[in-house]
């Protein structure tokens, strides 16, 4: 029985992976869930000529293989945006959409979309707001596509109206610094399930709250694989990276 289990625990690893290549996190390694909202406070920095706002938002490879990425963004609001991805800058006015080259994101390394604006005029004293929709893939799994929409923004009024970080009413459960966060809908009995990567169960945590922290004592390094099950149904999973 137990075979037939670790038989099927890898049988589920293997569909997982195939589901995500790749998650988008902040600067600070904050995991963005698929589907989130983002804002983020970031400075103009001097470029010379010219002021650059930077959204500094990665996309991390959770393979252990350097792997294709290709990237879409969509300006928003707020002004022209500009995406470095793929061997090529490219500005994107307001409406418009553009799906970059692939690019070669390096295995379990976080990548920098190279997300920003440049500001003309007298930029040391600029006030800005960008909002973005942004997405990536990998090249040969395009199903597996995540979403989030990004504004970053230097204008403390903004900033003060909004909960700077991530904004989602979608599941999220993410690792940083040899912790586990988690955040849901709605307070429920939950069971979280920690697999490695050959589909062996490694912790099972019981969660009963909305939101929390839990830590992972005793975990090695490496990346996981995570099953939710709520009133016994799967209720959501994906991968997470402990450092």
């Amino acid at each position: 029985m137990k075979k037939i289990f670790t038989l099927l625990a890898a049988a589920w690893c293997s569909m997982a992976a195939l589901a995500q290549s790749f998650q988008l996190e902040t600067k600070d390694g904050t995991v963005i869930p698929n589907g989130a909202s983002v804002t983020l406070k970031s400075e103009i920095e001097d470029m010379m000529i010219w002021g650059q706002m930077n959204a500094h938002v990665y996309a991390r490879n959770l393979t252990e293989n350097n792997m294709g990425l290709i990237a879409e963004m969509k300006a928003v609001s707020g002004g022209e945006s500009q995406i470095c991805w793929g061997g090529k800058c490219v500005t994107v006015a307001v409406g418009d959409t553009y799906t970059t080259g692939t690019g070669v994101a390096s295995a379990g390394e976080a990548n920098d979309l190279e997300i920003h604006a440049l500001i003309n005029g007298d930029f040391k004293t600029a006030v800005a707001t960008r909002t973005v929709e942004l997405s990536v893939w990998n090249e040969n799994n395009p199903a597996e596509k995540i979403s989030a929409t990004i504004t970053f923004t230097n204008d403390e009024k903004v900033l003060a109206a909004n909960i700077t970080g991530v904004q989602t009413n979608a599941h999220a459960v993410y690792a940083k610094d040899n912790v586990l966060y988690y955040n849901f809908s709605d307070a429920a009995s939950r069971c979280l399930q920690l697999f490695d990567v050959a589909g062996q169960l490694q912790k099972e945590l019981r969660l009963s709250s909305e939101a929390g922290s839990l830590p992972l004592e005793g975990m090695s390094k490496g990346i996981y694989l995570y099953r939710v099950v709520e009133n016994g149904r799967k209720a959501v999973s994906g991968k997470l990276l402990v450092k």
